[in-house]
C-alpha cells in the first residue's frame, strides 16, 4: 500500500515536471540530470519486477537501438577512433527508452479516470508556467520588473539568455522554462492538443478549458516560433478529420492553410525576390543543413555515418560544422542509414496503428470524455511528428510520456467498457 502511494506521488510529480525541460537537479560525471529524468529513474527502481514484459512496440524500439549501436560501432571500426559523442547519444536514447518502458508498465494498470487526472496535472503545471511566461514577456517592456530565470540551468542544451529579440520576427520572444523559444512552443503543442477537442462544444460547457486554451495559445504566439505555429495549424487541420463539426466551421481551416503557406514559405519567397520584409536568413541556414544531410546520407546509405556524429562528420570532411540538421528524420537517415530510418518509421507506424484502432473502438464506448482524450492524444502525436520536421529534439520527457500513453491505451480502454 505504501509502495503504491509512493508510486502515485512520484508519477504525479513526474507529470508536473514535464514542462521543466531545462531544469537540472544535479550532475553525474559533469552531465546534467533533468528533473523529470531523475523521477523516472526513481520510478524504475520501485517497479523493477514489472519491467520484464515489454510490449511489441517496445521490442521494435530495442531493435532500433541495436541498429544505432551498430552505426556507432561501425564508425569506430572504419575510422579507427572512438566516437565519444555517438556513445553519449546512445546513452541518451537509453534514458528515453527507460522512460517508455517504465511509464508503459505504470499506465497499463491505470483506469481512465486516473489517466485523466494525470492530464489535468500536466495542464495545471502548464498553466502556472504560462503565467510565468506572461510575466517574463512583460519584464522586457516594464524594465522595473526583475528578470526571473531559475529553472533553466541545464548545460546539455544551448540555453538562450539574450535580450529576447532574435530570429525572423525581430521582436521579443517568450521561452518559458525551455532552452529556447522554439522548444517552449514545441512543448505547448501537447497541452493545446488535449484542449482542442473542447473548443467546439457548447459555449456553456468546459469554459475553464476554453480559457486555458486561449492562455496557452497566446503563450505559443509570443514564442514567435514558426515551426510551433505551423505545427499547431496542421493539428487544427487534422482535427476535422477525427471528429464531427458543422461544415461552416470547416471553411475556417482553408483560411488556416493559407496562413500556414504564407508563414512557412515566406522565407522562400523573400529570399528569392530579395524582399526585405520576408527575407529569412534562418530559413536559408535550415535549408542548407537539410540538403547537406541528404548528401551525407548518399555517402553511407546502409548504416549511416554513426548516430550522433553529424557535427563531427561535417567538420572533418566538409570543413563546415553543422550543429543540427533542423530535421530529426533527416538526422536519423544520415546518421543511421536506411536500416535505422526504416525501423524508426516502423516504431512510429505501430504507435499510429495502436492509436487508430483505439480511436475506432471508442465509438462503441460512447463516452464523450474518452473520445476527447483519444482525439487529444492523436493530435499530440501528430504535433510531435510535425515538429520533428523542424527540430531534432527527441530527448524531452513529454514526448515519451505521450508515446507511453499511446501504447497503454488499449488496456486503459478495456477497463472503461
Amino acid at each position: 500500500m505504501l509502495l503504491k502511494k509512493i508510486n502515485n506521488f512520484l508519477l504525479i510529480l513526474f507529470v508536473f515536471s514535464l514542462p521543466f525541460t531545462a531544469f537540472s537537479v544535479f550532475k553525474i560525471g559533469g552531465r546534467d540530470i533533468i528533473f523529470s529524468w531523475f523521477l523516472v529513474f526513481l520510478l524504475a527502481l520501485l517497479n523493477i519486477p514489472k519491467l520484464k514484459r515489454p510490449g511489441k512496440v517496445i521490442v521494435i524500439l530495442y531493435i532500433w537501438f541495436f541498429i544505432l549501436f551498430l552505426s556507432v560501432a561501425n564508425l569506430g571500426f572504419l575510422e579507427g577512433f572512438i566516437p565519444v559523442k555517438g556513445f553519449t547519444q546512445l546513452l541518451m536514447v537509453i534514458i528515453m527508452m527507460i522512460h517508455l518502458v517504465v511509464l508503459y508498465v505504470l499506465f497499463r494498470d491505470k483506469t481512465f479516470i486516473e489517466i485523466k487526472k494525470l492530464i489535468g496535472v500536466l495542464i495545471f503545471s502548464t498553466f502556472l508556467l504560462v503565467l510565468c511566461t506572461f510575466y517574463q514577456y512583460s519584464a522586457y517592456y516594464l524594465t522595473f520588473l526583475p528578470q526571473i530565470d531559475v529553472f533553466r540551468n541545464a548545460e546539455i542544451y544551448f540555453i538562450y539568455k539574450g535580450t529576447g529579440i532574435e530570429g525572423w520576427s525581430g521582436t521579443y520572444r517568450a521561452y518559458g522554462v525551455a532552452p529556447e523559444p522554439t522548444f517552449w512552443a514545441s512543448y505547448l503543442l501537447i497541452p493545446l492538443a488535449f484542449l482542442v477537442p473542447y473548443l467546439f462544444s457548447s459555449l456553456r460547457k468546459f469554459w475553464i478549458k476554453k480559457i486555458l486554451f486561449f492562455l496557452f495559445f497566446i503563450s505559443l504566439i509570443l514564442t514567435f516560433s514558426r515551426s510551433g505555429w505551423v505545427s499547431f495549424s496542421v493539428i487544427l487541420l487534422i482535427f476535422p478529420l477525427i471528429t464531427k463539426i458543422p461544415p461552416i466551421l470547416k471553411v475556417s481551416y482553408f483560411i488556416t492553410i493559407l496562413i500556414l503557406i504564407t508563414v512557412f514559405f515566406g522565407g522562400v519567397i523573400g529570399n528569392y525576390f530579395e524582399i526585405p520584409l520576408f527575407t529569412d536568413i534562418s530559413f536559408e541556414q535550415r535549408l542548407h543543413a537539410e540538403v547537406t544531410a541528404l548528401k551525407i546520407f548518399s555517402t553511407s546509405p546502409i548504416l549511416g555515418i554513426g548516430f550522433g556524429n553529424f557535427e563531427d562528420f561535417t567538420q572533418r570532411y566538409l570543413g563546415t560544422p553543422f550543429l543540427v540538421t533542423y530535421n530529426f528524420y533527416l538526422r536519423i537517415l544520415a546518421e543511421t542509414g536506411i536500416f535505422g530510418f526504416l525501423i524508426f518509421l516502423l516504431f512510429l507506424g505501430f504507435l499510429f496503428q495502436t492509436l487508430i484502432k483505439s480511436h475506432a473502438a471508442i465509438r462503441q464506448i460512447k463516452n464523450s470524455e474518452i473520445q476527447k482524450f483519444v482525439q487529444g492524444l492523436l493530435l499530440a502525436f501528430f504535433s510531435i511528428l510535425i515538429i520533428w520536421l523542424f527540430s531534432e529534439g527527441y530527448n524531452f520527457s513529454y514526448i515519451w510520456f505521450i508515446f507511453a500513453l499511446m501504447i497503454s491505451l488499449p488496456k486503459t480502454l478495456s477497463r472503461a467498457t
